[in-house]
């Protein structure tokens, strides 16, 4: 899942989903999808929030970008 969201060359929106609800049981990937979330421009906001929800704090530079 993980995989599918941080495809360079575009993310599967189920991928994407999953692993944003998929909150701690993703954390080993949290560097990984940090990476790929201060890279990506759009479409960011399940990235966003799998941070989020492991309690990642790179995940507040793209919350503001959100708000």
């Amino acid at each position: 899942m993980v995989r599918a969201a941080c495809n360079p060359l575009g993310s599967s929106w189920d991928a994407a989903k999953a692993v944003a609800q998929a909150g701690p049981a993703v954390s080993g990937h949290a560097d990984r999808l940090a990476r790929t979330l201060a890279t990506r421009l759009g479409n960011v906001d399940e990235l966003a929030s799998a941070l989020a929800g492991m309690g990642d704090l790179r995940a507040v530079p793209a919350l503001r970008r959100l708000a």
